[in-house]
């Protein structure tokens, strides 16, 4: 089972997926995936994937992921200088700083009007 939604504006969904392996399915495989992208903060997903397996021979993942669009675009695009960081501590601290920096949620800008709406 494979669904995928992208989601914009402030559009909502919902995905319930459930696979059921009875106790005499033996030796399946079963695989579950929902993959959502969000291109705006206000989109919005409620993902639910759930697997039932009362057999014991079986082989059975499920997963659900929600990137933000903006999101791995913008961090993409300053990566190639993030990785030539060194040491590697200090490469995972500005990471993160530079995604509460895309997010938002980095409270100490000082006078920088880059995470701040424009009030003009």
């Amino acid at each position: 089972m494979l669904m995928k939604y992208v989601l914009g504006g402030s559009s909502t969904a919902a995905f319930t997926g459930e696979v059921y392996v009875g106790k005499d399915a033996q030796r399946i495989h079963s695989e579950q995936s929902n993959a959502n992208l969000l291109t705006s903060d206000a989109a919005r997903i409620l993902s639910r994937p759930v697997l039932e397996i009362y057999a014991d021979d079986v082989q059975c993942n499920h997963g659900a992921t929600i990137p933000e669009a903006r999101l791995l675009l913008q961090h993409a695009f300053v990566n190639e200088v993030l990785a030539r960081i060194e040491p590697e501590p200090l490469r995972d601290r500005l990471s993160y700083l530079v995604e509460m920096r895309f997010r938002r949620r980095l409270k100490q800008c000082g006078s920088c009007t880059l995470c701040k709406p424009n009030k003009q």
